[in-house]
Order: structure tokens, then sequence, then C-alpha cells
């Protein structure tokens, strides 16, 4: 394994960046939904019912969404993996059964009446566009598994193809719902969502299957993991993605309490997709480094690339925001929003710059305590996210008239900063523990 050597930059390069771009074609796929269904009929309504049932989704699957990491960390042996696998299996049947539930019309309408305060006229097709996803949190759950599996064995280029095929899935099926029919928007954006994620993981499992075999054939003394040292492991976790995703909803219910709901609603979803655009670089070395993380020198190499693709991103984030060009090349060309909505999303653009400074920081530390299967710290971290999210929507919406959409942005900026800074003061204090140990 290239992590039991001494590494170059090179080396980081070369393991890196086929997750770089496997992030990339990740984030540039929700861009691409707004913009078809921007420029559909009836866009902001379209935008705003997907922002929501996407939100809702997301919640929905955030406890599988670190199959990834704990595939990595942890398909050292067949035995292991065939015990996250069952695990997988028995999470998957319950994430499922979950949406199915939410699908129904009685716990539908006390879901979009309740928490989203959405218009009689929206239920409906929110509802549907709900029940098309259904497809999204299985294919999603193993095709993460599986790519955590090809990342520990040094195969990062085929996770790079496998993430290809999918938004090529999902571009054909916006290609063909924009042209060829007349469907509503939200529907053809689940869709297609549902269709790619699907393709991923039905292409993953074709890639991944030489691995497991290899895996399987070397003999394996192991002994796998225990299912009580898996919860302990993987259930931070989850609670990390669940509570991770969850600032989604949240999000999306207090944008409907602010001025300009509707509005707010349908931007709020093309911005995140914008942040996390930039984003996607500093999280897919999150992936690497847990992968590569075996010295201190190593660690050292590590860390300085990082800050390296933090302050990259940075520039390449306040170029896009500030300058003329970038915003009519993201926004206008690229999304296809509206000139009434671009005006409006410059100053929560603006106020989310620091949300490139803080991300580095939290896919680092995430990266050192899931290698070594220390990820309370990391939920403690998000449950604080979260807190903030929450406070922050809370009090912006009784104290101050403001616009959903620079509610939201203020609460996601100053919740991610908030995380960042607790995993630094706990990464100190872990080091003094160990010194004075």
């Amino acid at each position: 394994m290239i992590a039991e050597k001494e590494l170059t930059y090179k080396e980081i390069l070369k393991f890196w960046s086929p997750l770089a771009l496997m992030w990339i074609v990740m984030a540039l796929e929700m861009p691409a939904i707004n913009s078809v269904i921007a420029r559909m009929s009836f866009p902001k309504e379209n935008l705003a019912i997907f922002g929501i049932i996407f939100a809702l989704s997301l919640i929905i699957e955030g406890p599988i969404i670190q199959m990834l990491s704990a595939a990595n960390a942890l398909s050292t042996s067949y035995n292991n993996y065939k015990k996250l696998s069952k695990f997988l299996l028995f999470a998957l049947f319950i994430l499922t059964t979950i949406h199915i539930l939410c699908c129904m019309p009685q716990v539908f309408n006390f879901i979009a009446k309740k928490l989203f305060n959405l218009n009689d006229e929206f239920i409906t097709p929110a509802r549907i566009t709900l029940t098309i996803m259904i497809p999204w949190t299985p294919a999603i759950g193993y095709r993460r598994m599986w790519q955590g599996v090809l990342i520990r064995a040094g195969r990062t280029y085929s996770v790079t193809v496998i993430m290809v095929i999918r938004i090529m899935a999902t571009f054909l099926v916006l290609f063909i719902g924009y042209f060829f029919t007349n469907i509503r928007g939200s529907y053809i954006a689940a869709a297609s969502l549902s269709i790619g994620v699907t393709t991923g993981a039905i292409v993953a499992a074709i890639f991944v299957s030489k691995t497991i075999q290899e895996k399987k054939k070397v003999s394996d003394n192991v002994t796998a993991i225990s299912w009580k040292a898996l919860f302990i492991f993987y259930l931070p976790l989850a609670l990390t993605s669940f509570i991770t995703m969850a600032n989604r909803p949240i999000i999306a219910a207090g944008i409907t309490r602010g001025l300009l709901p509707l509005e707010s609603l349908a931007l709020w979803p093309v911005i995140y997709s914008f942040v996390f655009l930039f984003q996607s670089f500093s999280y897919s070395f999150q992936e690497a480094a847990i992968a590569l993380i075996s010295g201190k020198k190593n660690n050292r190499m590590l860390l300085n690339s990082i800050i390296f693709i933090g302050a990259t991103t940075l520039l390449l984030y306040v170029t896009a925001v500030i300058t003329p060009f970038g915003r009519v090349l993201f926004l206008s060309k690229i999304s296809g929003l509206p000139e009434d909505l671009i005006s409006i999303s410059i100053i929560p653009l603006a106020i989310m710059t620091t949300v490139s400074l803080a991300v580095p920081v939290i896919a680092w530390f995430r990266a050192v305590n899931i290698h070594n299967k220390t990820t309370g710290s990391v939920a403690i971290a998000v449950a604080i996210n979260l807190s903030v999210v929450v406070t922050a929507m809370t009090l912006l919406n009784m104290f101050f008239s403001i616009q959903g959409i620079m509610a939201a942005a203020i609460a996601f900026t100053s919740a991610v900063c908030a995380e960042a800074i607790f995993l630094i003061i706990a990464a100190k204090r872990s080091a003094a523990t160990n010194y004075q140990g």
C-alpha cells in the first residue's frame, strides 16, 4: 500500500487527483440539474420544490453517506468487508423503508405543511418528486461502500470512472427530459438523480468485483472487526452525516419564514451547489488522507497539500464571486438564473467566502480522526454545526426582517466555522493530553 512508504508530493497528487475529479464531477451534477429546471416552465416553483425534496432525501440517506470513509478505513481484509456489507444491508432496509413511508400522502402532507410551510398547490408535485427519488439511498449506499474498497486498494482512477459514467447517465436523462418531454422540471431532476445513482452503483459493482475476489483469495487470518467495534466506529460517522444533511431541510424550513421565501428557496440550492463545487477539492483530499496517513513526515506533507488546496480554492471562489465575468459565467450562463435571482445572490455568496477557509480544516481533522478510529470528535463537531444553524436561523427570523437566503448564508457560514474551530481546539487538547501521558 502506498501509505506504507515515504510519500512524495507527486505520489500524493497522483493518488488524490482522481478523487478530486470524482468530487468535481459530483459537484457539477447539481448545478446542471438546477440549470435545466431554471430553463423550464415555472422555474422558481420547481427549483423550490426540488430544493426541499433533495434536502429531505439527503437527510434520509445521511446515516450511510460515510460508507465511503468507513470502507476506506476498514476494508483491510475480506472478513471486514463482509461484516461491513451486512451492516450496510441492515441500514439500507431501515432507511429505504423510512423513505417509502415519507411518500405516503398522510405522512408527506404533515412534513410539507408543518415543517416546510409549503403551499397546497406544491404538495402533490413535491410528494411525487420524493417518490421518484426512492432508489437514491440504496444505490448511494452500495456505490460508496464499493468506492471505499477501491480507494483502500489504491484504485482511485476506477472511482473517477464510476462517477463519470454516473454523471453521463444523469445528463442523458436531463437531456431527454428537457428536449423531448413536457414533464415538470422537479420530476425530471428526481428521475435523473435516481437513474444516475443506480447506474453508478451497477458500474461500481462491476469494477470492485475483481478487488473483492483478490481479497477473498488472500489468506485472511485476521479476525473481522466485532459488531461492537463496528458500531462504535460507525455510529459517530452516521450521526455526523445525519446532522450534516439535517442542516439542509432545517435551512429550507427557516428560509420559508424569512422575506422573499419563494425566491430564496429557489436560489438556495443553486448557491449551495456553487459553494459545494469549491468545497469538493478539500473534501476529496479527506478520502486520500484517510488512506495515506502513516507517519510524521508523510502527515506533514499531506497537511501542506491540503493547505495549498484550500488557499487555491479560496482564490478561485473569490474570483468567481467578485468579478462580473465569474458571476455571469456561473450564475447566468451555467445556472440559468433570471436576473431578479442573480441580484439577490451576490451578498449571500460573499458572506459564504469564509467557508472556503474552514472546509480544509474540517477535512483534515476528519481524516485524522477517521484514520485513528476516534470518530467521536467528528460527531461532536457536526452537532455543534447543527446547533449553530438552528440557533442562527431562529434568532435571525425572530429579531430581524431579513431575506431567507441571507439568513441561510449567515447560518451556514457560522456553523461551518464553528465546526472548524472546535476540531482545532479538540486536536490541541488531544495532543496536550498525549504529551502529558
